[in-house]
């Protein structure tokens, strides 16, 4: 499950934040450049201000501020609908992959259960459990989410180091 997340939702995402990322800073780079060219000093300033701020590891924030100028507005909210639209995208790559993950773990609690392995079927059907409680988070989706979404790790942990390992 990990591995397939990783190859078809996580590393394009990667590919997809990248892209972003350099036509942020282009569209900076041009609206400075405009600024300049017809001599608004506070507009130039609040870009370059912006381009200074993501060199130095800076993430647009998720709200503009009081007194934010409005071309950083713009820019910004240009920017943001981009990103949710990336994230839809993203959560639609996930889902098929998910819910074959939770048919996965309902399979092998049955075969579990079958099998008169009672404490590891109660482990791994906890696993599903946790896994369809919550909403599918960008942190599931980059692999970073502990809780549920444990693929592989949760499950040798929930099994052990028996056969059934995910």
């Amino acid at each position: 499950y990990e591995a397939k997340v990783k190859a078809e939702v996580a590393e394009a995402w990667s590919a997809a934040e990248l892209d972003l990322g350099v036509k942020y800073a282009e569209a900076l780079k041009r609206a400075q450049e405009a600024a300049q060219q017809r001599g608004n000093l506070e507009e130039a300033l609040a870009v370059a201000g912006e381009r200074d701020r993501l060199a130095k590891g800076g993430a647009v924030p998720d709200r503009d501020e009081t007194g934010t100028h409005s071309v950083l507005v713009d820019l910004r909210a240009t920017y943001r609908q981009s990103r949710e639209t990336m994230e839809a995208d993203a959560k639609a790559r996930l889902a098929p992959l998910r819910t074959d993950y939770l048919r996965a773990l309902d399979d092998l609690t049955r075969q579990l259960t079958q099998a008169n392995r009672l404490d590891e079927a109660v482990k791994v059907r906890a696993l599903a459990d946790a896994e369809r409680q919550g909403p599918v988070t960008m942190a599931m989706i980059l692999g970073q989410d502990n809780k549920a979404s444990g693929g592989a790790g949760k499950l040798t942990e929930a099994l052990g180091s028996g056969r059934w390992q995910w």
